[in-house]
This record gives structure tokens, sequence and C-alpha cells, in this order.
């Protein structure tokens, strides 16, 4: 008997998570607030990247939108490129020039498409 999978009922677009995700999220035994402050290296690490998110959903030309998972991997690219070159304009005294390496790579928020290509030539990436 062959099972047919249940369809995925979230939605990006519509901000709504689906419930097989919800349940798996139930299950988690760690403290999640603890993990996410350990991962970016201090609560007051994690509150400054918070600023960088608040910062990029405020601005029309830097926001990350749910089209990202239509497009080619040309076109995320070239979208990230174009996100990031905003951000750095708009936002490069206030973060960029501050910037401190830790455990999450910034590109991972600003280029979601581009961290593959940094990874592809060499199997590790460059910083």
């Amino acid at each position: 008997m062959t099972s047919t999978p249940v369809p995925r009922t979230g939605s990006i677009k519509d901000k709504v998570v689906a419930p097989d995700l919800l349940e798996e999220r139930k299950k988690c035994n760690y403290d999640q607030a603890e993990l996410s402050a350990y991962l970016w290296g201090g609560p007051a690490e994690q509150e400054r990247v918070r600023g960088f998110y608040r910062d990029m959903e405020s601005h029309p030309d830097t926001v990350f939108t749910e089209k990202f998972y239509d497009m080619t991997r040309e076109e995320q690219i070239e979208d990230g490129l174009k996100r990031f070159r905003a951000y750095y304009d708009l936002y490069s005294e206030k973060y960029v020039a501050k910037f401190k390496r830790h455990y999450i790579p910034f590109w991972s928020f600003t280029h979601k498409g581009l961290v593959s290509i940094r990874l592809s030539n060499s199997g590790h990436p460059r910083y």
C-alpha cells in the first residue's frame, strides 16, 4: 500500500506555519532561547543581530519575500546582491563597519542563495 503525502498547508506569504511543523516544534527538548543566544555569541550580540533583521524588514529594498523561492538560482543570487547593496548603502555605518564575526555567518541572512557559492568551489567557506 502506498501512502499519499499529506499536503503542506503552511504559507510563507500568509505567515501560516504547517501543523506538522508545529507538532515537531512542540517535541523540542531543549531551551531554544538558550541555544539561540549561544549560537549568536550571547544575548547582547543576539539583540544586535535582531536589529539587522528589523532594519532589513522595514525597508522595501532589503526585505526578503516569498518570491525568492520561485526564482532560479541566478535570480536568487542577483536578488541577494541587490538586497545586500541596498542594505550596505542604508546601514553600513550602523552595522557593517562594526561587524563582529561569530558562529552564524553574516551572509546567511543577507545572501540566502550565495552561501552555497562560497562552499561550491572548495568545499569549505572562505572568510
